[in-house]
């Protein structure tokens, strides 16, 4: 009996210690599978970031996830005000910028019409001048016109020395034309000592008045009164109409080749030959001349005229060079002599 009661305890103990050992095991497992599941929970790995893990190249990419810090936010929300900040001066400043484009436009508008408008005006500027121009033209050709038909019969002005003193002669039996006579006469009596002799020019329109009276032999002395630019301006303009010059186109050549003789008596007797063979008329008028402007000359105190400031004045209307004016001038008292300038009465 012993032996089977010693026999059952020992079947009983290895019962329990089986029956122990099962209930460790499963506690073990039981706890082993909370372990997996709290270690899946803090760290369970999805198959793409298994497959990170093994991969190298991607774990070094591999960031951990900060929170931002509170300097982080502050600078976020400084960098959110400026943006803002900028956003609303730009939208302050676009209805200035949009003022200013406007003003502008208006400005290069307003300088576009000016331009314009100065264009404008400088092309009527140039029509008026132009119908100025032309007025005077037509004015002048109508004087010229009329100077014509009045004095067209028997004019004095344009025609031949000999012709001008038929048709006009002096009633003292001087064989000039009147209107030398009358020019020469008042600028003998007036203005030998003015400094604008042969200087100053009349107005046109009294030139052409004085012009056709003497074509037409209207001319009053007690009314129509010369004056010295008249007079001068007269007397150049009938030897600068004459149709010929006054030591005629025959001699002229001649006449220039004796001034460029060196001996001045050589060259006054040469002169003086030609002289004789010019005609009556035209050597009564030569020696009228000469002498008036002798005595011009002889003023040359007060109206500061010179043999060479005379000729150089006056040799293009008396038609011949300056050299051989100044040759007459300078040998006028061997070339010209026995008569005098007598006033007409």
């Amino acid at each position: 009996k012993s032996k089977e009661d010693s026999d059952y305890s020992e079947g009983e103990h290895d019962k329990v210690g089986k029956k122990d050992l099962l209930i460790c095991r499963r506690k073990d497992k039981k706890d082993k599978g909370k372990d997996r599941g709290y270690a899946a929970l803090e760290g369970e790995s999805s198959p793409e970031e298994e497959l990170d893990a093994k991969s190298p190249s991607k774990a070094k990419k591999l960031k951990t996830f900060k929170f931002s810090s509170s300097k982080s936010k502050e600078k976020r929300e400084k960098s959110r005000d400026k943006d803002k900040s900028e956003r609303d001066l730009r939208e302050e400043e676009k209805p200035k910028e949009k003022e200013k484009a406007e003003k502008e436009k208006e400005f290069k508008k307003k300088d576009k019409e000016r331009k314009e408008k100065d264009k404008k005006d400088k092309i009527k500027e140039k029509d008026r001048e132009k119908e100025k121009k032309d007025k005077k033209i037509k004015q002048a050709s109508n004087a010229s016109e009329e100077v014509l038909e009045l004095g067209d019969v028997q004019p004095v002005f344009g025609v031949s020395i000999s012709l001008a003193t038929e048709r006009s002669r002096c009633h003292d039996g001087v064989d000039l034309p009147l209107v030398v006579r009358d020019c020469i006469d008042y600028l003998q009596e007036y203005a030998l000592k003015n400094d604008q002799i042969y200087k100053v020019e009349p107005l046109k329109t009294r030139l052409q008045h004085f012009k056709r009276l003497y074509n037409n032999r209207e001319r009053q002395p007690d009314t129509d009164d010369l004056d010295m630019a008249t007079a001068c301006a007269l007397l150049k303009l009938f030897l600068r109409e004459l149709p010929e010059p006054i030591l005629t186109t025959d001699l002229i050549s001649r006449f220039e080749d004796a001034v460029s003789i060196n001996s001045q008596n050589k060259q006054q007797d040469e002169i003086k030959q030609l002289l004789d063979q010019l005609p009556s008329c035209n050597r009564t008028l030569l020696t009228w001349i000469i002498l008036h402007f002798d005595s011009a000359i002889q003023h040359g105190k007060h109206n500061k005229l010179s043999i060479e400031s005379l000729a150089m004045l006056l040799s293009p209307s008396m038609q011949m060079s300056h050299r051989l004016l100044v040759a007459l001038l300078s040998h006028s008292a061997v070339l010209f002599t026995n008569v005098s300038l007598i006033k007409l009465k």
